[in-house]
């Protein structure tokens, strides 16, 4: 389960009124930044969450003619750091990047020329491209690739791929 906060401009050189029969069919492409917060979820073990910063690029194609409706796709690059546990003594941080390609068909919805509400549905998938956890205890430090069953162990790796 996500829950995601966007920021999202976007150009269109047209719009459509709430409650007006013309439907602004015209798509388009914009920048994406957002923050996300992730937390691990472990049987035993209460992990801090860590923040993530998303920052892509979206387009949008109209699949009516007819109708204000949407395929938004684009691609991101996500970066997530911070403390996943801190007690007894003992500090472990994580730090991960990923590219997310999110595939969506949403309805327009306009107020006026510079203002519009997009409620979309969809899905997005995730590749981690690399991450690293780090393990700190009485001075000591130990680092390992979160992805490297050698490193993790077998049944505590991270997966390198995720469907949202």
């Amino acid at each position: 389960m996500a829950t995601v906060v966007n920021a999202q401009f976007a150009n269109s050189s047209s719009a459509a009124s709430v409650g007006s029969s013309a439907a602004d069919t015209e798509g388009w492409q914009g920048l994406k930044f957002s923050y996300n917060s992730y937390t691990i979820d472990e049987s035993e073990i209460d992990y801090d969450a860590i923040s993530a910063f998303e920052l892509g690029y979206v387009k949008a194609f109209s699949i009516s003619q007819e109708l204000p409706l949407f395929l938004e796709t684009g691609a991101s690059f996500v970066y997530a750091t911070g403390d996943l546990f801190s007690e007894y003594g003992m500090d472990v941080s994580l730090s991960m990047s990923s590219l997310v390609v999110p595939f969506n068909v949403g309805y327009k919805v306009a107020f006026g020329d510079n203002m519009s509400f997009f409620p979309y549905v969809g899905v997005s998938l995730k590749g981690h491209l690399a991450g690293e956890m780090e393990l700190s205890y009485d001075g000591n430090s130990v680092t390992a690739d979160i992805f490297d069953e050698d490193e993790m162990g077998e049944d505590a790796a991270f997966k390198r791929f995720q469907i949202g």
